[in-house]
């Protein structure tokens, strides 16, 4: 499948942005299977050929939209990586991060269970985990190897069912009392100093 190849052109961004915009919101209001190229073209006011003239089919603006979440979640957890923040101002970030673009995500990790997707977002999450609680406790200091792994997965597969059954009720819950949750659970399973 062919996706919008990188292209600094700026009538190219624009016009892949478009399509990236109107199939989200198609997303909003349709079942997957339900979008059309049509239709898709016809919501970002662009003719189908100019469509083919980016992407293969939707597949493929789908796959470009996983790689630019990416990309936007690399770029989010650099920034995060790089300040001294506690853990629930991470969880905030990650949090605003996930209904900023909850409609997305809800197709690859509540409706599809996109493996390819969860594995790449769980290695960046897990990572950034990882540095942030090691940032924040020397706990993990004298624990083996293991034992670090053991509560890293933990942890991280806790948040998820947190995300998840979050990204399934649309984002209902207020970000402060998720992060609040998520602080306390965190602070049960580890000796923060």
């Amino acid at each position: 499948m062919r996706a919008a190849p990188l292209n600094p052109d700026k009538r190219v961004c624009r016009t892949c942005a478009m399509l990236h915009q109107a199939y989200l919101n198609q997303l909003e209001h349709l079942p997957e299977a339900k979008i059309t190229v049509a239709g898709v073209c016809r919501a970002a006011d662009i003719n189908r050929s100019t469509f083919y003239q980016h992407y293969d089919d939707l597949a493929a603006l789908r796959d470009d939209l996983f790689v630019c979440f990416l990309e936007q979640v690399d770029v989010q957890c650099r920034m995060i990586k790089e300040q001294t923040l506690s853990s629930d101002q991470v969880m905030h970030l990650i949090l605003m991060m996930i209904r900023e673009h909850q409609v997305l995500l809800r197709v690859f990790v509540v409706e599809h269970r996109d493996v390819v997707f969860w594995n790449q977002l769980d290695r960046r999450i897990q990572d950034l985990f990882w540095v942030k609680l090691k940032q924040e406790s020397t706990y993990y200091s004298g624990l083996s190897m293991d034992e670090q792994q053991n509560i890293l997965l933990f942890l991280t597969y806790g948040f998820y069912a947190i995300f998840r059954r979050w990204l399934e009720s649309h984002c209902q819950e207020e970000i402060e009392t998720l992060t609040a949750t998520a602080a306390a659970l965190t602070n049960r399973c580890i000796k923060a100093e």
